[in-house]
């Protein structure tokens, strides 16, 4: 089966959106691309539906596969004074699933696999942008 999904890295001031549902595995807001759908209106969507945060794409950093299909990993950033809508970490996703959604300190979660492909790919210029220069090679 070849099932493509689309996934938005929403990075500020050294923190990283994720989310997770019932599983402890924490990972970035992201699901299946819908027919129709661009792979960048799929980011956009998912991230809205499962962090309550409003975003527009900046570009894309990396393609992958995983179990099912391929995974395409999007740089996203808030969008009208966007702010995560939780409350005590928790959000509820459109299908009524509630989802603990948190800011992550990105240096602790650097070596999560989807965190790890976003940080390879990140410029020199995005590291300072978003606040994490010290984890520079």
């Amino acid at each position: 089966m070849d099932r493509e999904r689309a996934a938005a890295a929403v990075i500020w001031n050294g923190m990283i959106i994720m989310t997770h549902k019932t599983s402890s595995i924490w990972t970035l807001p992201g699901g299946g691309i819908e027919s129709g759908e661009t792979r960048e209106e799929a980011a956009v969507r998912e991230t809205k539906e499962e962090a309550g945060i409003d975003v527009e794409v900046v570009r894309l950093l990396f393609r992958r596969p995983y179990s099912a299909g391929t995974e395409y990993c999007f740089l996203a950033v808030p969008v009208n004074n966007s702010r995560l809508k939780i409350s005590d970490g928790w959000a509820v996703d459109d299908a009524g699933v509630p989802r603990e959604v948190m800011w992550k300190d990105i240096k602790e979660v650097s070596n999560d696999l989807q965190v790890a492909a976003v940080l390879e790919v990140l410029s020199a210029a995005e590291y300072r942008e978003f606040g994490i220069e010290d984890l520079l090679v």
